[in-house]
């Protein structure tokens, strides 16, 4: 571990003291931390995630059509353009060994998890020194929010660890100006890219740093030419097939499937709608307007004006629709807040910088800006885009730690409480007092999230409904339904539910001939046609029903068959 930096008189006579008592770690003990990270990570899957995750249940759809040959397609009609396939592919390919998609998706999303302690240790030694590494590891082993992601099936558990690889090689090339290290930067970027579309822009953003690096007379103008070269070159050449799939699928040259889509959400929100009426809602004549019902249409179509200018004054009407959600949830105890809030401040400014690390600091700070950019204007500002943040974040608060621990030490030495030689020892058990304070704070507001509870074991009633349709009715039916997890157990085709009236919702059914209609009330309760539906039945002859669970007040499950021979009944 590198040395206190010490400035004042009195800190250079206790920094001997300090100094004498540290220990010597190897790296060993790294693999002691990842093994004891993995048991209450298995612990979760185990016995909290029962049922699939929505997105789950689209990546895992994804990857049984691709081990059967049917392609990249999901729940929805048609191709898949708002998911993208790593975690689909790297799921098909687990799959052939466990021939169990779900569970394959539960290995990779585990293995992945266990393994973002990785970047996350290099990270750290890279900027703080050993002692901060080992801290960091420690806290994203035990984390609660990290645990409860590695035993879920979220996408991020595949895109943390590139993410952070790509920032972890990305400080490296900058540092040593070395090929190998542009190329895994590049790799782990564009990786990042399949995992998650936002991460296209960082390949660029390590681009413009290389560049700011020939302002600083670092590097010549050849090499900051051939590395940036490098960078975007190779991030274009392993991304170049899913660009074609998506050219192939909207016949447009595009990154991602997904920002007409939020666009259009985003613009509909603005104009005064409820997020679920401008994502599910239908036009006057029963039509799609909301995007999340035909999202394969919208990936390539916006009704509004999108010019720059247009997009910008978007981005700035959600950012101030979603500024008071995003700071409530940053103040989340499910982060740690306030113990976190206390120790960042500590971590960036208790000791001098120098100028390494303020070009590590300045990387960090880039990248956690952005994903804070993206979520204060996303249509839906929900709680999963802090875990970058959490993942950036126990470096930061790992270095709060061991800052607060050499304070607390100087203050014993100070006022004579104990022998200089176990002063040390007492700054490491404030350290760990402070890590595992922030584990405790977050640990009850994790398992209260909605996107942990809805793979719990009080939501198995619709795995199991879903599951009896399926027996019951074998072989590719259209089902309407909330979300993507009825259609995944039910193996079947997504006509997504809509947001209307009644008889707008009816006539909807007819156009797309659905064979099914599941309705869940605990998620779908706020769409207007679905309390009468539910309690009173869908009022159309061609609506029977043949299946219904309540398994306490506001939770209960009615499934319909429509049968699109019969006339419909006078509405």
């Amino acid at each position: 571990m590198s040395h206190i930096a010490e400035t004042s008189v009195r800190d250079h006579d206790v920094r001997p003291a300090l100094a004498k008592a540290q220990p010597q770690l190897g790296h060993k003990p790294l693999l002691l931390i990842i093994a004891l990270a993995a048991l209450p990570r298995l612990y979760w899957m185990l016995t909290e995630a029962p049922v699939i995750s929505v997105d789950g249940s689209e990546y895992v759809r994804m990857a049984e059509n691709l081990v059967q040959g049917k392609g990249l397609m999901g729940n929805f009609e048609g191709s898949a353009t708002m998911y993208t396939p790593l975690f689909s592919l790297l799921t098909a390919g687990v799959t052939l060994i466990t021939k169990n998609a779900e569970l394959a998706a539960h290995l990779v999303a585990l293995s992945c998890g266990i393994g973002l302690i990785v970047p996350i240790f290099y990270i750290a030694r890279r900027m703080y020194g050993l002692h901060v590494a080992y801290l960091s590891a420690i806290l994203a082993a035990i984390h609660p929010l990290l645990i409860a992601l590695s035993g879920s099936i979220y996408n991020e558990n595949v895109y943390l660890p590139l993410l952070l690889g790509g920032i972890y090689f990305g400080m490296r090339a900058l540092e040593f100006n070395r090929i190998a290290d542009y190329v895994l930067l590049s790799v782990c970027l564009s990786l990042a890219y399949l995992t998650r579309p936002e991460a296209f822009v960082y390949p660029l953003f390590f681009a413009l740093i290389v560049w700011a690096n020939l302002l600083l007379r670092r590097i010549s103008a050849r090499r900051a030419l051939r590395a940036s070269l490098l960078i975007v070159g190779s991030s274009l050449v392993i991304a170049s097939p899913y660009i074609m799939f998506l050219h192939s699928r909207t016949g447009q040259f595009r990154l991602e499937g997904k920002w007409n889509i939020n666009y259009t959400i985003e613009n509909r929100i603005l104009s005064g709608m409820e997020r679920d009426e401008a994502a599910y809602g239908l036009a006057p004549d029963s039509g799609v307007a909301g995007p999340l019902l035909s999202p394969s249409r919208f990936a390539a179509y916006t009704p509004f004006p999108h010019s720059i200018l247009d997009k910008v004054h978007t981005l700035a009407g959600m950012a101030e629709r979603n500024r008071k959600t995003v700071t409530g949830l940053l103040l989340d105890t499910a982060l740690g807040s306030p113990l976190v809030l206390f120790l960042l401040p500590i971590a960036w400014f208790r000791s001098s910088w120098s100028r390494r690390r303020l070009f590590h600091e300045c990387v960090l700070m880039s990248i956690a800006l952005s994903i804070l950019f993206l979520w204060v204007t996303a249509s839906l500002a929900e709680f999963r885009y802090v875990f970058p943040l959490v993942a950036l974040g126990v470096i930061w608060v790992a270095k709060g730690a061991q800052e607060f621990g050499r304070w607390t030490a100087r203050l014993i030495l100070s006022l004579r409480l104990l022998a200089p030689g176990r002063v040390r020892r007492a700054a490491v058990i404030v350290e760990f007092i402070l890590l595992f304070l922030i584990s405790a704070l977050a640990f009850r507001s994790t398992q209260s999230d909605w996107l942990f509870r809805s793979e719990q074991k009080e939501n198995l009633d619709i795995k199991e409904a879903s599951l009896w349709l399926k027996k019951t009715s074998p072989g590719p039916k259209k089902i309407t339904c909330y979300a993507t997890v009825p259609t995944y157990y039910a193996e079947g085709t997504l006509i997504g539910l809509p947001y209307a009236r009644s008889d707008q919702a009816l006539r909807y059914l007819e156009m797309n001939k659905v064979d099914f209609v599941v309705l869940d009330a605990q998620y779908a309760s706020d769409f207007p046609e679905v309390p009468d539906w539910i309690n009173s039945g869908i009022p159309d002859r061609r609506a029977h029903r043949i299946y219904e669970v309540s398994s306490g007040p506001g939770r209960k499950i009615v499934i319909y068959r429509w049968d699109s021979g019969n006339p419909p009944s006078d509405r």
